[in-house]
């Protein structure tokens, strides 16, 4: 461990907030982050309206739902420990709208179920009694929401880092992802860093920078810039706490709120969505024709604009009319119109796009072998940065030796093989398990690795069947884990129980390496995904047949 370099690309509170964590896992590990701009937190950790969430909107069981549980507790007792402002001050979301109120009670089941603390269901009366000067038709109070300073609990990130023996490099655009054996080297220019594992933690780039260590395109971030107005006189005062709307269904933004900064005092209104002409596009003016060609040739792009025109509409009229802009917020707080608000700052927001058009709304992560991609980590993402943190780094299976599972030696399995055979666990419904000296190929599965958005990438291995073919041709089959089952890492029965959840996972992982040895992989890091060349023969054949002929007819009858 002395020697073992770890990576993390971006510092972000996320970015951060893993290399925090991979510095208290590993001790004796150098922890290196890098940082295209010349300080920490530059974009949307100190561009945000910096709002601690207390987890209502999010799907119950969802990845979202969960790490924005633990993420605020983890963040309240981080920041009580380093004397960094948090103060809970509440939030009311209100319906406005009588039908906003059927969507505002289902809102509420799902916080319930969340297990969102203090949650009360308010009318009208004791609404006001809240905000003495909101209106509307009920609210649902969350006393435990809260706001803090994004930026300070990232430097503190840092701070401990470096603390810790690390080393946060800025002024260093991550251009270049190369494997050299089992490690990964990353370039900036004409500089090189070799490390054994790296997390992508790029925000606003992280398609482009998981595209160099060779992941899949989708999705594509497509950034929305997210304007604030500021109010500026007297009515400031009007407001106690957090004021948010109900949520539009099929949208991940959460509207236009009112919120008090907890560095500046200053209340403001905000943020909107509108589509941002350059990646980093905080003003109209921010325009850059290489990113709307890049974000045009995406298909998805095309299909999101298809079906959310209108409010894309909407959002670019509250844009250039302030007037237009303060409209629907008057619903709330009908006291402060357009004269006593002016603009302040904007920030950008990342957001993930799949090829259908769809807006992705959970956290998501990727495995490369050694490369771990987070490709998606929107609101409550801040929240949630100690969680994700968590996640990610148990996904990796980086901990300290003496926290191995009891009977795995500290060296047994090797470093770059612990991704694939941490949490895998299956049953042979044969009877008894194959002799590891009669394994051979592992073929690749017969469709393609289910996509698991609430666990990791790593779990496609346990999530459903795999050939196990020995050199005579003879194959046993390990079937998929029941999605019953419980938490990752426990055994699992199909018709016998496992005797031995560490013994199935030696062999899983010498299977592991044994097909890493021999296998032609189209990337080096497509780990997951195995290919070899007479699989990539029978897909080509298999899409030459199904291929229809000029004529019609299909070539035997010719």
């Amino acid at each position: 461990m002395a020697d073992e370099v770890l990576g993390v690309v971006g510092a972000g509170i996320v970015g951060l907030a893993v290399a925090r964590e991979l510095a208290r896992r590993r001790p004796g590990a150098r922890v290196v982050v890098f940082e295209k701009e010349d300080r920490v937190a530059a974009h949307q950790t100190s561009h945000n309206s910096g709002v601690v969430h207390a987890g209502i909107y999010y799907v119950p069981g969802s990845l979202k739902a969960r790490l924005c549980t633990r993420g605020v507790t983890l963040l309240k007792e981080y920041c009580a420990e380093h004397s960094l402002p948090y103060v809970e001050c509440g939030k009311l979301v209100v319906a406005v709208r009588e039908h906003e109120v059927p969507r505002m009670d289902a809102l509420y089941g799902r916080a319930v179920a969340n297990g969102v603390l203090g949650l009360r269901r308010v009318g009208p009366e004791e609404l006001r009694e809240i905000e003495p000067h909101a209106t509307g038709f009920g609210a649902i109070h969350s006393p435990g929401s809260a706001i803090t300073d994004y930026a300070a609990v990232a430097r503190a990130f840092a701070a401990e880092v470096s603390a810790a023996g690390g080393e946060v490099r800025l002024g260093y655009p991550v251009d270049g992802i190369e494997p050299v054996g089992s490690r990964v080297r990353v370039a900036s220019g004409e500089e090189r860093v070799t490390v054994d594992h790296l997390v992508l933690c790029a925000g606003l780039r992280a398609d482009r920078v998981a595209a160099l260590a060779g992941d899949e395109p989708g999705p594509r971030i497509v950034p929305f810039r997210g304007e604030y107005l500021r109010v500026v006189n007297a009515k400031a005062g009007l407001l106690q706490g957090l004021v948010y709307p109900v949520p539009v269904p099929g949208y991940p933004f959460l509207g236009v709120h009112f919120t008090r900064r907890v560095d500046t005092g200053k209340v403001e209104i905000g943020p909107n969505a509108v589509l941002a002409l350059a990646a980093e596009g905080y003003r109209w003016r921010d325009v850059s024709p290489a990113h709307l060609a890049r974000l045009a040739a995406w298909p998805g792009a095309w299909r999101m604009a298809a079906r959310h025109w209108r409010m894309g509409a909407q959002e670019v009229h509250g844009s250039l009319s302030k007037r237009a802009y303060m409209q629907a917020s008057q619903r709330y707080f009908p006291e402060i119109g357009p004269e006593d608000v002016e603009r302040d700052g904007a920030g950008v927001r990342a957001q993930a796009l799949d090829r259908d058009g769809g807006l992705v709304d959970d956290f998501r992560i990727h495995r490369l072998g050694p490369v771990t991609a987070v490709r998606n980590a929107p609101s409550p993402a801040a929240t949630s940065s100690m969680a994700i943190a968590e996640h990610v780094v148990d996904a990796i299976g980086l901990h300290a030796d003496d926290e191995l599972p009891e009977g795995v030696p500290p060296r047994e399995v090797p470093d770059r093989l612990r991704p694939f055979v941490k949490h895998v666990t299956a049953t042979d419904p044969g009877g008894e398990l194959p002799a590891l000296g009669s394994l051979g190929d592992l073929a690749h599965p017969a469709e393609p690795p289910v996509h698991v958005e609430h666990e990791s990438q790593i779990d496609v291995i346990a999530a459903q069947p795999f050939r196990l073919r020995d050199r005579e041709g003879d194959g046993h089959q390990l079937p998929a884990r029941p999605q019953s089952s419980g938490r990752l890492g426990e055994p699992v029965t199909r018709q016998r129980e496992v005797e031995d959840c560490i013994h199935i996972r030696r062999i899983l992982g010498r299977i592991v390496a044994d097909h890493l040895r021999r296998t032609e992989f189209t990337h080096p890091f497509r780990t997951l995904r195995p290919r070899c060349r007479g699989h990539l023969r029978e897909r080509r054949e298999h899409r030459q047949q199904r291929r229809p002929h000029p004529a019609g007819r299909p070539d035997h009858e010719h």
